[in-house]
């Protein structure tokens, strides 16, 4: 039929080709090896992508060397729509800069508001890695920099890759100096750098990205209805479910926050950023959500240390919190002094006592048991037998003495005499169990001493805390941290169910 007429092309003549113009962090983060996929499944389109800077894909897209662009430098962007090179431009997520920098944080920027960490950065001339390449990275840094009044480029404690984000962040941990990066990225390269997060969550710091569709009139062989469906599908729901579940599993946390259907105001106006703790419930929920091979292996060793001190403790404390519950004789007093300085000894005391003796140069070094689960467990199960112990001596202590009396005239050994007095002070026992449980499952000190919270080999729930807040990882300790209440909690639950106090669920 005639063209006049409004008949769709014919199959043959469908561009299935697009051509997206990306920045480095979508390439960095490996969003882009996510989304792409899912959007050529569900279409008949095949997107090719061509990576650079904010800066230079635009310039891409003004010269008609692309469909599609997906940036993150907003005043560069509306002045490009504004000189006709784009016809539409979508709100698509966001994510933020941080300011990274050496562990030792030679400047002391951590924890300051970023114009201040510039200025002190660049009052004592501490090395900072830009990317000097006008993305949309380099674009925010620069605005920053004009911010405090500064004109870095050009001295000598400032130096320009001109490279991609994570090739300058390379840059940055090998000359251990501060950069400006978003923070999927870092997240992404995280483990291979000897780079912190010092400063963070401001509003000043926001990254937004949009996506724009070239102008067909720059080039016949923009493919401009591909482009417009590539563009519907960044936005769509399918999209924007895997930008905010994207980096869960892999990093513990979403590396960016999907925004279809905002504005720019809005999404400025907050609340941005979330606060530590909301994050962390969130982070939390879509741990166990969607997993994360990492914090599994975490969890599994956590429930391993801390379950078979709590069996080596209980075989211990409940014998002796029985006998001294029930037997009188010389020396009692000192025996219960010992249980109670046990019960309040300082666990990181416990933690250097097994570190000594399982030490090469201590009496055990032999068995090459420090720096291992072996050691952690010593250490638990120390630490829980005196709870467990003086716990279940005051519950076999608070049973009626008349039961022990008929039960030795009725001809019971004093071993089967002790094992009814427990049965019948059975509610007391299990509280000395989780009293056990609990000191021990939430124990930090001695088990980083003895176990050295080694990746994949002692680090468990409580050390993992330790670190990543050390590392400025707030949200994901704040998620490992709720993950510790819960799992304390469901066990503690299950341990009273077990037990025959299923009335609780009632009271």
């Amino acid at each position: 039929c005639a063209a006049a007429a409004g008949c769709a092309p014919s199959p043959a003549a469908v561009n299935h080709d697009i051509i997206l113009l990306s920045t480095t962090t979508t390439r960095d983060t490996g969003l882009l090896d996510v989304l792409v996929p899912d959007f050529q499944k569900r279409s008949s389109y095949n997107v090719k992508t061509i990576i650079a800077g904010s800066g230079e894909i635009l310039k891409l897209g003004e010269r008609g060397e692309g469909d599609v662009v997906l940036a993150h430098s907003p005043a560069a962007e509306d002045a490009w729509i504004a000189e006709g090179h784009g016809t539409g431009r979508t709100l698509v997520m966001h994510n933020d800069f941080v300011v990274v920098g050496p562990p030792t944080d030679p400047a002391t920027v951590k924890g300051l508001h970023v114009a201040e960490a510039l200025r002190r950065v660049a009052d004592r001339k501490a090395l900072f890695i830009s990317r000097g390449d006008q993305s949309g990275t380099n674009v925010k840094e620069l605005s920053l920099w004009n911010l405090i009044g500064a004109a870095p480029k050009g001295q000598a404690w400032y130096l320009e890759t001109g490279a991609g984000q994570g090739q300058t962040l390379n840059v940055a941990s090998e000359k251990q100096a501060y950069a400006l990066t978003d923070r999927g990225t870092y997240l992404a390269l995280r483990k291979n750098l000897a780079l912190d997060i010092l400063v963070e969550r401001e509003a000043d710091l926001l990254n937004i990205y949009h996506v724009m569709l070239v102008n067909p009139a720059k080039s016949p062989k923009i493919n401009a209805v591909g482009a417009k469906a590539f563009a519907d599908y960044l936005v769509s729901p399918d999209a924007q479910l895997l930008i905010r579940t994207y980096g869960v599993a892999q990093y513990g946390q979403a590396l960016f926050a999907p925004d279809a259907g905002k504005t720019d105001e809005q999404v400025r106006a907050g609340p941005y950023p979330m606060s530590d703790l909301v994050s962390g419930l969130v982070r939390a929920v879509e741990l166990i959500l969607f997993g994360d091979a990492g914090l599994r292996d975490i969890v599994v060793l956590s429930f391993q240390v801390s379950g078979i001190a709590l069996v080596l403790a209980a075989l211990v404390g409940l014998p002796i919190g029985a006998w001294l519950g029930l037997s009188r004789f010389r020396g009692q007093g000192l025996a219960l002094a010992l249980v109670y300085t046990g019960m309040g000894l300082p666990p990181v005391v416990v933690g250097l006592f097994v570190y000594l003796v399982l030490s090469r140069q201590g009496p055990l070094g032999y068995l090459n048991w420090l720096f291992t689960p072996n050691a952690m467990v010593v250490a638990q199960a120390i630490i829980a037998a005196p709870l467990i112990a003086g716990f279940s001596m005051a519950a076999v202590g608070g049973v009626d003495p008349e039961l022990r009396r008929q039960l030795m005239s009725l001809g019971a050994t004093p071993a089967q005499s002790m094992l009814a007095v427990m049965r019948e002070a059975r509610a007391g026992v299990v509280v000395a169990l989780v009293a056990g449980f609990g000191g021990i499952i939430s124990e930090v000190g001695a088990v980083m001493l003895v176990g050295g919270n080694i990746e994949g080999a002692t680090r468990v729930l409580t050390t993992a805390i330790v670190l990543e807040t050390r590392q400025g990882q707030f949200d994901r300790a704040i998620a490992l941290g709720i993950i510790l209440l819960a799992l304390s909690f469901a066990i503690n639950l299950v341990v009273l169910l077990l037990q025959g106090r299923g009335t609780i669920l009632k009271t």
